[in-house]
């Protein structure tokens, strides 16, 4: 229930040679507005992911991090689908819960205990890489603005999705309409219309498909 545990489970340490582990958000009832994308593709389209590792590389450089790399792993907060009534449906894309909102601001408050504002040494070199799921992205943007970290810092990465979800049959999110609600964060990974990264040719997602697409993260 409290941010500290929603990241204590999955904090763990990595070497860089990998040889050893050492502003209120909208709160939309269950599905978020549909709207049409307001921001030119121009203005927003997700850059090519090689140019986003590149900056996340050059971020941690300039935090003199040196050898090692402190990688915090955290699960969204509460989704709105656990707050419905019977009869209701899921929504394929759900926002948080009350209960989800409070866990993302105890989140929130709890790195910026660890790790300070922008500018302090203990933030230097700190990214974040969020899912495209909107569970996931109201859950970090807290933190995200009580920490002041900047669009190059943060990055909302198209194929990181929950398995499953996306498909021939439903594509995700644009990228516009997160830049548009989601501004701290800069769209990568996309595919080319601007939609979730799925590669396949299922109605959704196959396991086959979800390691494949497990491998490029891991690559990126």
């Amino acid at each position: 229930q409290d941010g500290g545990g929603l990241i204590a489970r999955f904090e763990a340490f990595f070497s860089a040679a990998g040889s050893s582990k050492s502003s209120s958000p909208p709160r939309w009832a269950s599905a978020p507005p549909e709207k049409s994308p307001s921001r030119s593709m121009q203005e927003f389209l997700p850059r090519s992911p090689s140019i986003a590792r590149d900056e996340v590389a050059a971020k941690m450089a300039d935090g003199g991090l040196g050898g090692s790399v402190r990688l915090l792993l955290v699960r969204h907060a509460q989704s709105a689908n656990k707050g419905l009534r019977r009869g209701q449906r899921a929504s394929k894309n759900p926002a948080l819960t009350d209960v989800g909102y409070e866990q993302a601001e105890a989140l929130a408050a709890r790195l910026l205990r660890e790790f300070g504002p922008a500018g302090s040494r203990r933030s230097g070199g700190l990214v974040v890489v969020s899912s495209p799921m909107y569970r996931c992205l109201l859950t970090i943007q807290p933190a995200v603005r009580q920490l002041r970290l900047q669009s190059d810092a943060c990055s909302c990465h198209g194929e990181c999705y929950e398995f499953g979800c996306a498909g021939a049959a439903y594509r995700g999110t644009h990228a516009a309409e997160i830049a548009d609600e989601f501004p701290d964060f800069a769209p990568v990974g996309f595919d080319a219309d601007g939609y979730w990264h799925y590669r396949g040719n299922s109605e959704k997602e196959t396991e086959a498909d979800c390691r494949e697409r497990g491998e490029r993260i891991v690559s990126w």
